[in-house]
């Protein structure tokens, strides 16, 4: 029998380890399911059908959007919470990444440091499968 949830698990977790940085438009804490750059969050391979429309929302609201919920992975959509998770472990990982790029003309670039995303992705991820019963981390 398989286990949906450890799959979902695997293909997010790998789909980040494989992109090695986060996805986001502008500055680390603007998380995108798809950055102009073309990168995807921990929930975008969950995106049967990609538009622009959306982007801001989270992945709770993509499955209570009775236009967009068709768009999802189905076994995405049953285990939404899950998902979520992933979400916000890519989006927080994101944020705590953050640093100043440049100064330039007084204003400011911001990047996200790779390694570091990286390193609280794998951590976070870890700290997931310990909380639950039917998913394991299994180290790169």
């Amino acid at each position: 029998m398989s286990n949906v949830r450890q799959e979902l698990f695997d293909i997010s977790l790998n789909h980040l380890r494989e992109q090695g940085e986060p996805s986001y438009d502008g500055v680390p804490s603007a998380c995108a399911y798809r950055s102009e750059k073309g990168l995807q969050c921990a929930a975008a391979p969950f995106i049967l059908e990609y538009s622009s429309d959306m982007e801001g929302s989270a992945w709770d609201d993509l499955v209570g959007n009775s236009d967009l919920v068709s768009r999802l992975d189905p076994r995405a959509v049953n285990e939404s919470e899950l998902v979520q998770r992933f979400q916000e472990i890519h989006d927080k990982s994101a944020e705590d990444s953050e640093v100043v790029e440049e100064w330039s003309h007084g204003d400011r670039s911001y990047k996200a440091d790779k390694r570091r995303f990286m390193e609280l992705v794998e951590y976070r991820f870890r700290a997931l499968a310990e909380e639950t019963d039917d998913v394991e981390y299994t180290q790169a």
